[in-house]
């Protein structure tokens, strides 16, 4: 199994689409920033309108900005069909009214909500390898200090200190267990590993290949060193 970095294209033309500003309503409760990574809602989210830019064209992965709360995509419906015929963690769809330049259209974008996974019950830890590095650090040819971590615990306890330590927890090698092929997902988040602030998704080979045979558009994949333990 290869794993995969999923990245929203950002600035190729005819192959990018971007949500513009969000205005958030603050005392709304229910609106879509507050949507969690470990829980569906009990309520029904108010999404804002999607406004795409005046240079978005209508591909299958929009850039979100950060405007939605917790993990997931904002995606066309053909890439919704695809995806839900794929393993996912527990997830829900949410319909949006689009606009662009002042006008409703008729292409159907959702935000595909999934939730976090427990990944670090996947790890061989004796296997894996991690670095330390502050998180001002901008030249990622930067090593950082290896640090051993022996336990899941070990790792929640990194994990939980590094805010207040300045540091982001980086991998130069992951190493998954059983628990992860007993799991299959195809699509899941490593929460703050490699930097609070990294926010895309880890896919599997057979989410590539369902992308590439249905011919989406819009994203991008960068190969990382994650590997299953035979």
């Amino acid at each position: 199994m290869i794993f995969y970095r999923f990245n929203i294209e950002m600035s190729k033309p005819n192959l990018f689409a971007a949500r513009e500003t969000l205005l958030h309503n603050l005392d709304d409760v229910h609106a879509q920033s507050n949507l969690q990574y470990d829980k569906l809602p009990e309520f029904e989210p108010n999404f804002g309108e999607l406004w795409l830019t005046k240079d978005s064209s209508f591909v299958d992965f929009v850039d979100d900005g950060r405007a939605t709360g917790g993990n997931g995509l904002l995606v066309s419906e053909k890439a919704l069909t695809v995806l839900q015929k794929l393993k996912l963690p527990p997830n829900r769809a949410y319909a949006l009214k689009t606009i662009q330049n002042g006008k409703r259209v008729s292409t159907q974008y959702y935000w595909l909500q999934i939730l976090s996974v427990n990944y670090h019950e996947w790890i061989n830890f004796s296997k894996s390898a991690f670095q330390l590095k502050s998180r001002f650090e901008m030249d990622t040819a930067v090593a950082g200090d290896i640090v051993k971590i022996a336990t899941s615990n070990e790792f929640m306890a990194i994990l939980d200190s590094l805010g207040e330590n300045d540091q982001e927890l980086h991998f130069s090698r992951l190493v998954f267990n059983q628990k992860y092929q007993a799991s299959g997902f195809d699509i899941f988040w490593l929460d703050y590993l490699q930097g609070v602030l990294e926010t895309n998704a880890i896919v599997s080979e057979r989410l590539k290949e369902a992308f590439e045979a249905n011919g989406l558009v819009g994203y991008s994949l960068k190969h990382i060193p994650i590997v299953i333990d035979p």
